[in-house]
């Protein structure tokens, strides 16, 4: 009860502060505007395709399951005015006895040349080596596709995963603040342990923090019109996993920082290197070897992976060990600043 009544008291003095308020209402909407700028994607190119081949998976299907083109079905003998009137963009004739033997027969043509031609050259390679070399093709390389067609919501969640950290710091810094105040100590003269006191901030922050990561997930999902290419319901379980070891961390953090300058230089830099080394930034499959194994203990890393499990056909089971592990992180920065927050002498 203590803690619950200490809470809403901090809930209200921290919606009074304009950083934690900036935090809740405006860093959702950067996060979701900087992962879309960051891969806003190309506008699919327009196919014009004539004479396509039949098959149970054909190289055209490919093409379209790739998600960077429209298909049109033409006559061959309509695709010039198509181009000419730039209805569509590229032209591909598939010769009448095609075979995936026969890929350099294939026709392509355009008003103008440029990348997507050698782009689509080679996809249409891509696709027949792989069905010459007996790969199951519709499931050719699926990880690598579906990663390049979210890259928006993987961008979006990167930067709010930076955010998180920062706004529960931020907020958990009220601690720092009530120690240098005397707050603190007044507190711990009253019959309220110390665990109900650390207890009352994990709740306030948690309650502001559901209410960060819902207010991104509405603006990404119905206004930004991300893909998250999985259901937003298990996208906002492994948001509140990932809250709660952000939460935990603050609390941690705030045991063994006393300094409030410090401490939010400390968290600013702790949240932009973990978020760089964790995937939050940019795929971390080209670091250092060592860099990836350190990574491993960043909570970030764990939030990411479960993310591209879910666009991999993953679900809740699949992703069950890296919520496990998103908890296991707040519990155990949480057990620590909770050994590490008694008054000192100098609260006194």
């Amino acid at each position: 009860m203590n803690s619950i009544v200490i809470g809403t008291n901090l809930v209200k003095r921290m919606l009074k502060e304009i950083n934690i308020f900036a935090f809740i209402f405006f860093l959702p909407i950067l996060a979701a505007t900087l992962g879309i700028l960051m891969f806003g994607g190309k506008e699919k190119v327009i196919l014009g395709v004539a004479n396509p081949p039949k098959g149970d998976y054909s190289v055209v299907q490919y093409l379209k399951d790739s998600n960077k083109y429209n298909i049109e079905y033409l006559e061959e003998g309509n695709i010039e005015e198509k181009l000419n009137n730039k209805e569509v963009k590229i032209g591909v004739i598939f010769p009448e006895d095609f075979t995936i033997t026969s890929t350099s027969k294939i026709k392509v043509v355009t008003l103008k040349d440029g990348e997507e031609i050698q782009i689509l050259k080679g996809e249409i390679e891509e696709y027949a080596s792989a069905m010459l070399s007996g790969k199951d093709i519709k499931n050719y390389d699926k990880s690598t596709v579906n990663s390049k067609m979210y890259e928006q919501g993987k961008a979006s969640m990167g930067m709010l995963s930076m955010f998180i950290v920062m706004f529960a710091g931020s907020s958990i810094g009220f601690l720092l603040q009530d120690k240098r105040e005397k707050n603190f100590m007044r507190l711990f003269s009253t019959p309220v342990k110390e665990y109900e006191i650390v207890l009352a901030h994990i709740i306030a922050n948690f309650i502001l923090g559901l209410l960060q990561i819902t207010l991104f997930l509405i603006l990404t999902t119905f206004i930004f019109k991300i893909q998250w290419g999985a259901s937003p319901w298990l996208v906002y379980i492994i948001l509140i996993a990932y809250l709660i070891s952000a939460v935990g961390f603050s609390v941690g953090l705030v045991g063994v920082v006393e300094d409030e300058e410090k401490y939010n230089l400390v968290l600013t830099l702790i949240a932009i290197v973990t978020s760089i080394l964790g995937g939050g930034f940019f795929p971390t499959d080209s670091l250092n070897i060592v860099i990836r194994k350190i990574a491993n203990f960043t909570p970030q890393k764990w939030m990411i992976d479960s993310y591209i499990s879910l666009i991999d056909g993953g679900n809740i089971n699949t992703i069950g060990t890296n919520l496990l592990v998103l908890l296991l992180f707040g519990v155990v920065f949480f057990t620590f600043g909770v050994k590490t927050l008694k008054p000192g002498e100098r609260d006194l």
